[in-house]
């Protein structure tokens, strides 16, 4: 899938070109009518997911955490992940922490 290929090149610090014959703006239009979401808001939705997944690793700081899901730094990650999940990356760790000691 193309997102998850710009989602794992951009996790690599690569960018690569893809030519698909088709503006920016016309790959935008086309994701929102079929997939109802930008290209950058499905990026931020796996990126979210592998969030998820990092903090079940209870050892890692959120700023590693942050780091290994290709985010900048913990605050943007932060700010992001409560767009998609609702509630703060610490909120959700806590949650699971409860979850499984339980």
């Amino acid at each position: 899938m193309i997102v998850s290929d710009c989602f794992v090149r951009s996790r690599a610090g690569r960018r690569r070109e893809v030519d698909l014959q088709l503006s920016r703006r016309d790959i935008e239009r086309r994701f929102r009518r079929y997939l109802n979401a930008s290209p950058l808001e499905l990026i931020q939705r796996e990126r979210v997911k592998l969030v998820q997944k990092n903090l079940l690793q209870f050892e890692l700081s959120l700023e590693e955490v942050a780091e290994r899901s290709g985010f900048g730094d913990a605050k943007w990650m932060t700010t992001v992940f409560r767009r998609y999940a609702g509630k703060t990356p610490a909120a959700f760790r806590r949650q699971e922490i409860l979850r499984h000691s339980g």
